[in-house]
């Protein structure tokens, strides 16, 4: 069975305003070594949230009490490193664009879509 899987670019993760690397002027320009980003955990699971639009990570941010910052990722392999990254720290799937429903795909999955490239 085939799988299709496409992500447009950039995707938006939530991060923590203190996770932000600035410059002088307050201009964010990368995220600091050990970033904090929004995870959903339920039970044994825990999912990265992600966004393809970053209208939905607004409306979403509009609707949630917490103090997360939008940041985008426009490089395939630099999102490839970070999910990597989440999955040897336990994250177990990515849920995409979580309201009103949501799209979920197992981290592997969706690390193996973007190493092989589009098609």
């Amino acid at each position: 069975m085939a799988f299709d899987f496409v992500i447009t670019w950039p995707v938006w993760l939530l991060t923590t305003e203190d996770s932000i690397e600035r410059d002088e002027l307050g201009t964010p320009i990368g995220l600091k070594e050990r970033p904090g980003f929004d995870i959903l955990k339920e039970g044994d699971k825990a999912r990265l949230i992600a966004f393809t639009d970053k209208d939905l990570a607004d409306r979403y941010l509009s609707r949630h009490k917490a103090k997360w910052v939008k940041v985008s990722f426009d490089d395939p392999e630099r999102f490839t490193r970070w999910l990597r990254s989440f999955a040897q720290a336990g994250v177990t799937s990515v849920l995409f664009d979580p309201e009103p429903i949501g799209t979920i795909y197992s981290i592997g999955t969706v690390i193996s879509a973007l190493e092989r490239g589009p098609v």
